[in-house]
């Protein structure tokens, strides 16, 4: 079973790792094999891969934040995380589906195909896309499978790493997920809740440098 599967097998867990780069900023996680690079199924599975990829990290800042956020955002965080999962496994699947007819189909593009194009989801827009995204989630999937230990400095120095990386990562996920809201509107319900896990994280930053 891959990492990609466990994200939609485990929907509102703590899901894992999804980074497989070495580097804090230099891998390509979410990416395969895909063959041709103007074949439109291609688009589409790589756009199944990076929502995976963001149900993955950003199930991961929800659920192992390293006592980052404060105790009772978070409840509520965690408690409706597993709608927002959902909502992204569906837009997986779906994404999935349309990228099997697009093997298997010689006609006109779909009309999700057409909605990606003029939001900029396809061709080399999206590979530009996928990297950027790749970069700043790398880190932040390392940091958090981070265990802290009993080293009062060495947490800090893992939390303020943390700090530092969501800022980029989520600007990233916010523009992936805006792109998406006309051709899913269930992403809606993901990017609301990642906008108030950022605030969250944006707080304990901004205190974080008060305290230094």
């Amino acid at each position: 079973m891959t990492d990609e599967t466990k994200v939609l097998d485990l929907p509102g867990g703590v899901i894992k790792q999804a980074g497989h780069g070495a580097g804090w900023g230099g891998s390509h996680g979410t990416q395969g094999d895909d063959g041709g690079e103007d074949d439109p199924s291609n688009d589409f599975d790589r756009l199944a891969r990076m929502l995976a990829r963001i149900s993955a990290s950003l199930g991961n800042l929800i659920n192992r934040d390293h006592g980052v956020l404060d105790p009772e955002l978070r409840t509520q965080f965690v408690r409706t995380w597993p709608q927002a999962a959902n909502n992204l496994t569906q837009a997986i699947r779906r994404l999935r589906e349309e990228a099997i007819l697009a093997q298997s189909s010689s006609d006109k593009p779909s009309k999700l195909r057409r909605q990606l194009e003029r939001a900029g989801m396809t061709g080399s827009m999206l590979r530009m896309k996928e990297t950027s995204l790749n970069f700043y989630l790398d880190p932040i999937d390392r940091i958090v499978a981070q265990p802290l230990t009993g080293k009062e400095s060495l947490g800090e120095k893992v939390v303020n790493k943390l700090l530092t990386w969501t800022k980029p990562g989520f600007k990233v996920i916010n523009s992936i997920l805006g792109s998406l809201l006309k051709a899913f509107p269930g992403l809606e319900v993901v990017k609301e809740l990642k906008e108030h896990v950022e605030a969250s994280y944006e707080v304990a930053g901004g205190l974080e440098e008060e305290r230094e």
